[in-house]
């Protein structure tokens, strides 16, 4: 669960789920940086993705593709956006997982 925003004002909130493969328990935030083709809106988040977190210590980080060509799991990235990133957590001192995830956006 997050938080996403633009350069627009738009602003929501994002749930992800769906499989994933890899070792990691930790609990902590990340911060994301978002890199679009076009000019991204907060309702490009909506869809498929698949990202790679890895941590060591208490440092994380992620590289995500989104938009998947086709709505599922199973699907090439798209071209809308990607992003990278980093975060800070608390858990294991080394974990890494891949997964392929749906994100829903909700509310305000």
């Amino acid at each position: 669960m997050g938080r996403i925003w633009d350069n627009h004002g738009g602003k929501k909130w994002f749930f992800s789920t769906g499989p994933t493969i890899g070792i990691d328990a930790t609990a902590g935030f990340q911060q994301r940086n978002i890199y679009s083709k076009s000019d991204f809106n907060v309702g490009m988040y909506d869809g498929y993705s698949s990202s790679v977190d890895i941590g060591v210590l208490c440092f994380d980080w992620c590289m995500t593709g989104g938009d998947n060509v086709k709505d599922a799991y199973q699907s090439p990235f798209g071209d809308d956006y990607s992003e990278n990133g980093w975060g800070m957590s608390v858990g294991s001192p080394l974990g890494g997982m891949w997964s392929m995830d749906r994100t829903n956006i909700f509310g305000r």
